[in-house]
C-alpha cells in the first residue's frame, strides 16, 4: 500500500519538544500568537499510549475509524529549561479556553510575561501572571527563533512545529501494528492493502 505523499519530518527532526501540562503547574512566557493546527491520533500499544500525526485522506487510523484530535501548537519559552517548547492546546479558541486565555496575556508591544498554567480537572487554565523583575525571560533565545522562523516559508514553519509529533507512513503503521491493520480491513473489506 503506497503512501500518497512523502513522510513528513519526525519528532527527532524537530528541535522543539512538546510541553505537557500535567499535575504540576507550568510557568511559561508566551511570545507569539502563532498557533499551528495538527491532527493527531492516539494509539495504545501494549500498556503505552502514543501519538501519531494524521496522514490525511488515506490515513490508516482514519480508515480504522480511530478518533482524530485537532491540537493547536503554540511556541512558548520555558524559563526554567531556557528553551523554546511547543505547547499543544485543544482547538477550542472560545472564551475560557486555554488558547484564548494565553492570547489575552500576549501583547506585541510587551510580549515577555510569565504566566502559570495549571490543570483543573481535565482542563488547563492560566491562573496568574507573575512578576518578571530581575528574571531572564529568554529574549535573546526568542529573538533567534523568531529570526529563523521569519527566514522560512509558511509551509516550512508549519512542518517545523508539527515535527514535534511522530509522522509514520501508512505502510509502516499497518506493518508494525497488526491490530490496526485488522481494524482497517474490518471497516474497509474491499480495500486492497497488499500493494
Amino acid at each position: 500500500w503506497e503512501d500518497p505523499k512523502p513522510v513528513a519530518p519526525t519528532a527527532a527532526d524537530s528541535p522543539l519538544r512538546l510541553l505537557w501540562v500535567r499535575d504540576e503547574p507550568v510557568v511559561i512566557t508566551p511570545f507569539s500568537q502563532t498557533a499551528i493546527p495538527v491532527d493527531i491520533h492516539w494509539h495504545q500499544f501494549e500498556d503505552k499510549w502514543d501519538r501519531f500525526r494524521c496522514n490525511g485522506g488515506t490515513c490508516a487510523f482514519c480508515l480504522a475509524k480511530r478518533k482524530q484530535e485537532r491540537l493547536m501548537l503554540v511556541p512558548v519559552f520555558d524559563p526554567a529549561a531556557r528553551e523554546i517548547l511547543i505547547l499543544p492546546i485543544p482547538d477550542d479558541d472560545v472564551p475560557g479556553s486555554l488558547l484564548a486565555e494565553i492570547r489575552t496575556f500576549f501583547n506585541p508591544k510587551s510580549p515577555h510575561k510569565l504566566i502559570q498554567i495549571v490543570r483543573l480537572g481535565k482542563r488547563r487554565h492560566v491562573i496568574s501572571a507573575m512578576p518578571t523583575e530581575n528574571l531572564d525571560l529568554g529574549v535573546d533565545i526568542i529573538r533567534e527563533l523568531v529570526d529563523r522562523m521569519n527566514a522560512i516559508s509558511a509551509a516550512e514553519l508549519t512542518e517545523y512545529y508539527r515535527g514535534s509529533y511522530q509522522s509514520v507512513s501508512n505502510a509502516t503503521l499497518l506493518r508494525d501494528y497488526p491490530e490496526l491493520k485488522r481494524t482497517v480491513e474490518i471497516h474497509n473489506p474491499t480495500l486492497d492493502l497488499s500493494q
